[in-house]
């Protein structure tokens, strides 16, 4: 009797054992499987939040190239009339633009930025032009006969723009003296130089030329000339021409 007692406890020992083996099996597999759970989870949330990072970085990245790639233009423009004491020059020189009289070269500058958004720069000299329309051709050809590069009495920080429009008479068939002190005082390497001519005459007569040599490393992209006598009217064949050319 004593044995079949002992066997039956053993035999309920053995089985109540074997049950308490299997609740932990499984405990076991059930914390494994959300601690993977938690760190599939986890692993997710953290490539989620990466890529939104690398994604915003990215956006980030585009905004910043795209607003350095926005081209700057400036119109730089020369003008006698801005270069003298008296109050007024030549009238053949000289124009109407919104009920101002100006230079021919001036006007043309202001509705090329008008048009354009570009910023505006006036080339002035240190010395002052004749106001008197043969004195000035005289001293014209004079200055350019001794090959003087007038001093300029303004400065501008050309640095900052891509596209460059330079606007001036010209005078006895090649720019003005102030032109190339212009072109002579700034480093215009890897700028797209824009020429437009005021003329007589003679449109832009070596101006490409003289414009190619002095500034190798620049690039004339496209020119326009107006006469200086149709200035006042020309509003419409400038516009014309600079959706021509893209602004």
């Amino acid at each position: 009797m004593k044995r079949l007692i002992s066997t039956l406890l053993c035999a309920a020992l053995i089985i109540a054992a074997s049950g308490c083996s299997q609740d932990i099996s499984v405990n076991a597999s059930t914390t494994t499987t959300a601690a993977s759970t938690t760190t599939t989870a986890a692993k997710t949330e953290g490539t989620t939040a990466a890529n939104e990072s690398t994604t915003a970085a990215a956006e980030t990245s585009t905004e910043a190239v795209a607003e350095s790639s926005e081209s700057k233009l400036l119109v730089a423009y020369f003008t006698p009339s801005e270069n003298s004491e008296a109050d007024a020059i030549s009238p053949a020189s000289q124009t109407v633009y919104d009920g101002e009289t100006i230079g021919s070269a001036a006007a043309i500058a202001r509705m090329i930025a008008k048009r354009t958004g570009a910023d505006m720069f006036s080339i002035q000299t240190v010395k002052d032009y004749p106001v008197v329309y043969d004195d000035l051709a005289d001293f014209a050809l004079d200055e350019q006969n001794r090959g003087e590069l007038p001093e300029l009495a303004t400065h501008t920080d050309i640095s900052v723009y891509d596209t460059i429009f330079v606007v001036y008479p010209v005078w006895w068939y090649t720019m003005p003296q102030a032109i190339y002190s212009f072109f002579d005082e700034y480093d215009f390497v890897g700028k797209n130089i824009i020429p437009v001519t005021t003329h007589a005459g003679s449109r832009l007569a070596d101006s490409l030329a003289r414009i190619g040599e002095l500034e190798p490393d620049a690039t004339i992209t496209s020119s326009f000339t107006i006469s200086a006598m149709n200035a006042e009217t020309g509003e419409s064949e400038v516009t014309s021409w600079l959706a021509e050319i893209g602004y």
